[in-house]
Formats: structure tokens, sequence, C-alpha cells
């Protein structure tokens, strides 16, 4: 049981200042500055040279997104529209594991506002029209569904994955080596089985 003054409030990752230097993150809505000088970051903007400039966190999610997209283009093809969506999926969990600052950038942090700077989300925004057309090749879904509903439903899942993979809380909650390395592949194999695709093998 929780005692008031002993048990301490779980912070939410907003709120969490530098995984190595423990400084306070920056007010809800802006943006950290350790994030900035972090080496990821710093060579993502410094390798960008806009005319007009952008700002440093626009700049680094250009690169970024790019990057992200690049990745997802490059994953292994299949002609089974099912095994595809999946290779899609495996790939967006590998980017985020191998590009963590990155990966959170994009999807875990207040980035200006895309109004203001119309290139800062070009880049991922094909990463997800490339989720729109694996969705719409596949022949199983039903001929009322809308593509779009479903890539949200599938971005919803890889997304929570990717952030559980993360923050290693499968670990800390206690799930098994066993159950965590088969996660990726149930989870993809789900999805596919919930857009119609064959019925997961028990």
């Amino acid at each position: 049981m929780c005692v008031a003054k002993k048990c301490g409030t779980r912070r939410s990752p907003t709120d969490m200042g530098h995984p190595v230097s423990g400084k306070r993150a920056a007010p809800a809505g802006s943006t950290p500055t350790w994030w900035l000088s972090a080496p990821p970051i710093r060579n993502a903007i410094s390798s960008v040279n806009s005319v007009p400039p952008i700002s440093p966190v626009a700049t680094a999610t250009l690169v970024a997104g790019a990057s992200f997209a690049n990745d997802l283009a490059k994953r292994t093809r299949s002609d089974d529209p099912y095994r595809d969506l999946g290779h899609l999926g495996q790939s967006y969990l590998d980017y985020a594991r191998k590009h963590p600052l990155h990966y959170q950038l994009m999807f875990g942090t207040p980035l200006p506002n895309p109004a203001d700077h119309p290139e800062m989300m070009s880049q991922a925004r094909q990463a997800f029209a490339m989720l729109r057309e694996a969705i719409g090749k596949l022949p199983g879904r039903s001929a009322h569904s809308d593509v779009d509903q479903d890539a949200m439903f599938a971005w919803s899942v890889v997304h929570g994955l990717a952030s559980i993979q993360q923050t290693h809380a499968a670990e800390q909650v206690g799930f098994g080596k066993a159950t965590i390395g088969k996660a990726m592949g149930h989870t993809l194999s789900l999805i596919g089985a919930a857009l119609g695709g064959p019925a997961r093998k028990a």
C-alpha cells in the first residue's frame, strides 16, 4: 500500500530531465534544451542549410523524418500484402529502437506549429503515405473500411509497442524475456489478422 508521505509521484515522460545529467525538462509546450545539444539532434541540425532558415527543432524534425521515411522505404518487400505490411511495422519498430532520440523528437516532443514550418513534417508524411498505400493493398479488408482509420489503428498499436520497448516498461512490470522477445511478431500478426489477413496460428 502507498503511504502518502513516502510514495513519490510518478513523473510523466514530458516531466523527466536529461537521462544522464538529470536536468529538468523545459515547460510543457517547449522543447528541452538538452535535446538540441544531444549529438544525434545537433548533427541533424547542422546538416541542413535552409533558406530561409527554420528553427533548430523544425530542422532536426525534418532530418529525422527523412531518415525515418528512408528506413521504411528500404524495408524488405514481399508480394504478399500482409507480409509487406508486417515488414513495414518491423522497420518502424527497428527505427524506434536504433534511433531513440530521433523517434522521440518526432512523436514525443512538443514541436513548433507545422503551419509555420510546412517543410518540417514533409518527410514524416511520406512515411505515413507508405502505411496508407500498404493497407490499401490488403485484399481481405472490408469494402466499407476506411484506409485512414485502419492506418490510425495500425500506427497506434505499433507506436504503443515502440514506446513500451523504449521505456523498458514491460520488464519493469514483470513480463518475462520470452514474452518480450515474441512481442513484435505477435503484435504485427494480430494487426494483419484484424485487417482481414489469415488468422494467427496458436
